[in-house]
């Protein structure tokens, strides 16, 4: 299930919408995230990347690019880290052409670190920013110049998922498929699937399992006001689970929310173990 946090001049989604993700022959996880601005150097350094005059481009802190500085012949990691657990994230790539954003996961938490493939990428300057919450608002962004090394190399992506998700191509991940939650979650993608214990589809990427739709809990506006961690819908993982149980606690732990298990939903800390509050599409 892809949540859409695509502004329509940007380029690519991710982390938004309740619906379910298709594994099918084609995934284009196109996804966005709230990035920092940057020059040649990662993280804001300020270091010479290129710009008119060789002066630094514009680069805010807890972005990281490898290749450092980018170039048109390999598949360009971006990483983007914050001290706090955003959700609703997406990275947006401002540039020509048509470039592609794989999302990849969260590698760290606490501080929490999102991580990205770009593809499609020409000899240009391109402005890559991240985005979170709801309403989506850009937090940070970083320019970079990718130089021309050569014909892009095959990212085993392919087209632009449609509205229920991407799959990959091999299907790899498909043995997921069929697993259940040790406990229904009252919590569905809607209120006609609700209550949700079985993993119906998946999302993947080559021969990795990439994303797949976890059961989470509202968040309480009034008594979180800063937001919360637990918004799993679509969720990143690698291909060792073997259960969609496991997958969706380890998804929402590195979110920095807890999983319930006798609700089979990702909630807020210190609130699991508590009565559900709402979920997601109840108003």
């Amino acid at each position: 299930m892809l949540r859409s946090g695509m502004r329509p001049t940007l380029i690519t989604l991710l982390v938004a919408a309740s619906l379910a993700v298709a594994c099918s022959e084609d995934e284009g996880t196109a996804t966005n995230a709230p990035g920092s601005g940057g020059g040649a150097g990662t993280g804001g350094t300020g270091v010479a990347s290129g710009g008119t005059g060789g002066a630094p481009l514009p680069c805010d802190e807890g972005f990281t690019f490898l290749p450092d500085p980018p170039g048109t012949g390999s598949v360009l990691s971006v990483a983007y880290t914050h001290a706090s657990p955003l959700t609703y994230v997406a990275l947006v790539v401002v540039g020509p052409g048509n470039p592609n954003v794989l999302g990849a996961g969260i590698s760290t938490s606490n501080p929490w670190t999102w991580d990205y493939d770009v593809t499609g990428l020409t000899p240009a300057v391109y402005s890559f920013e991240f985005w979170a919450g709801q309403p989506s608002a850009r937090v940070a962004s970083c320019q970079r110049l990718v130089h021309d090394t050569g014909a892009a190399p095959d990212a085993g992506a392919g087209g632009s998922s449609g509205a229920g998700g991407g799959g990959g191509s091999g299907g790899h991940c498909c043995h997921l498929v069929g697993t259940q939650l040790s406990n229904p979650s009252p919590c569905g993608p809607s209120a006609a699937a609700s209550p949700w214990q079985t993993l119906d589809n998946a999302g993947c990427d080559g021969d990795k399992c990439k994303k797949i739709w976890c059961p989470f809990e509202k968040c309480d506006s009034s008594k979180y006001p800063s937001g919360c961690p637990q918004g799993t819908e679509s969720c990143w993982i690698d291909d060792s689970f073997t259960s969609y149980e496991g997958a969706c606690k380890s998804c929402c732990e590195a979110y920095g929310a807890c999983w319930d298990s006798a609700l089979g939903t990702c909630r807020h800390p210190g609130d699991c173990g508590k009565p559900i509050w709402k979920c997601p599409w109840e108003p």
